[in-house]
């Protein structure tokens, strides 16, 4: 009777996860919006009545998308959105019981960050294959739809083409780093917002984490960070939308980390709300100073996971 009431949740979060996906694609402006709240019923279901319902939901949603799009649409839906949800939710319910049997030990939130940032670099190397992601046709495509905003607008100044199609080069190197790194921000969220209503709901074993205290990465994440920067400057075009897409990773990933040392560094101050706010402002309008924060993270990181001094005792 559990199983059948697991996998029907399941089902009926895929259901409207692939309904929200559906409505983002038809929305305009708001596409984004509903983008981003697509995964949340799948994170849900996981997280609350366990793996069957998060697996049974990545599938229902699946297979909606396959039923009324390609099967590449399918694919990559499938990798970017529901597959990460379900297996997010099924990592924050893994545990076992500690050394005195009595506390239950939780799957380490560095570890399920680390995958996360594992599962969406491997699912915008498939996206960008199956969409045939690549300068030689972006280019045009960008050029065109330049020429067809300036042939809507007669007001607005033409560029000559040769400007257009640098811009559009630069658009093409600089989008594998920028998207990825956002949509990794925006599950990070949306994990964390669905983890509070089960927790609220009472349907989530998983007691609240430190996350301010607790958060880090292994040091296998740096590998992202420098692969990145590495294979941007000597790789050939292929590799360096790869390498750009692992670069966005990295500094969204450990960029989390460190606004988790901000929340722990403000804790008890008079001024924290203003701070918090002020920085979330800067970072959403400018995004420029998010980049301190991944240097904060890849320094937590690194001190949290130095091995411990040796003060010269005998083993």
């Amino acid at each position: 009777m559990k199983n059948a009431n697991s996998l029907l949740v399941g089902i009926l979060a895929g259901a409207a996860s692939a309904l929200m996906l559906f409505a983002a694609h038809r929305s305009g402006l708001g596409a984004v919006v509903l983008l981003a709240f697509a995964p949340v019923a799948i994170y849900i279901a996981a997280m609350g009545w366990g793996t069957l319902a998060g697996i049974a939901g990545a599938l229902a949603a699946s297979a909606a998308v396959l039923m009324f799009s390609s099967p590449a649409s399918a694919a990559a839906a499938a990798a970017l959105i529901f597959a990460p949800a379900a297996w997010v939710g099924h990592l924050s319910n893994l545990g076992q019981p500690g050394s005195d049997g009595k506390t239950m030990v939780w799957y380490p939130l560095s570890g399920i960050l680390f995958r996360l940032m594992l599962a969406t670099f491997a699912a915008f190397i498939l996206t960008g294959y199956l969409a045939g992601y690549g300068e030689d046709s972006v280019v045009p495509a960008f050029v065109a739809l330049m020429q067809e905003f300036s042939s809507a607008n007669p007001s607005v100044p033409v560029p000559p083409e040769a400007d257009m199609i640098d811009r559009a080069r630069f658009y093409t190197k600089i989008i594998p780093v920028v998207v990825p790194a956002t949509w990794l921000l925006i599950n990070v969220l949306m994990a964390h917002l669905s983890s509070s209503i089960v927790r609220r709901s009472g349907l989530m074993a998983r007691p609240r984490d430190d996350i301010a205290a607790s958060l880090t990465l292994p040091l296998e994440a740096v590998g992202f960070l420098v692969a990145g920067l590495i294979g941007m400057m000597i790789l050939p075009p292929a590799g360096r939308l790869a390498s750009g897409v692992a670069l966005g990773v990295g500094i969204a990933g450990f960029g989390v980390v460190g606004l988790a040392e901000l929340h722990l560094r403000t804790r008890g101050r008079d001024a924290r709300g203003f701070m918090l706010f002020a920085t979330y402002a800067l970072i959403v309008m400018f995004s420029v100073p998010f980049l301190l924060f991944t240097v904060t993270g890849l320094w937590r990181t690194v001190t949290r996971n130095r091995p411990p001094a040796n003060n010269g005792g005998t083993a």
